[in-house]
């Protein structure tokens, strides 16, 4: 397990733990944890699970919806909703 995966397996100890609403204020406080689950996602993706792109659109706009909550810029957005996949899949529990 490489540090990312580590850390990642931290976020998603806390989010079986905690809402998810106390998870994203806890996850979304730095930029750094995005980064962790968003190359844990491109790991994923490298690895064949399915892009965010082609998940049903229901999912996207939950993930959006999210995301805009603490976030306005577009690509922080975007990396963002990665980032609340990546917690869905290593959770299985969204």
């Amino acid at each position: 397990m490489n540090i990312n995966e580590s850390i990642a397996a931290t976020y998603a100890d806390f989010y079986i733990k905690h809402t998810p609403e106390e998870t994203f204020d806890f996850v979304f406080k730095t930029s750094f944890a995005i980064q962790v689950l968003n190359s844990l996602y491109a790991k994923f993706v490298s690895e064949g699970v399915e892009p965010i792109e082609k998940i049903p659109i229901t999912k996207k706009e939950k993930y959006w919806e999210i995301a805009c909550k603490y976030y306005t810029e577009l690509p922080t957005r975007l990396q963002a909703s990665r980032a609340i996949y990546t917690l869905e899949l290593i959770t299985s529990n969204f």
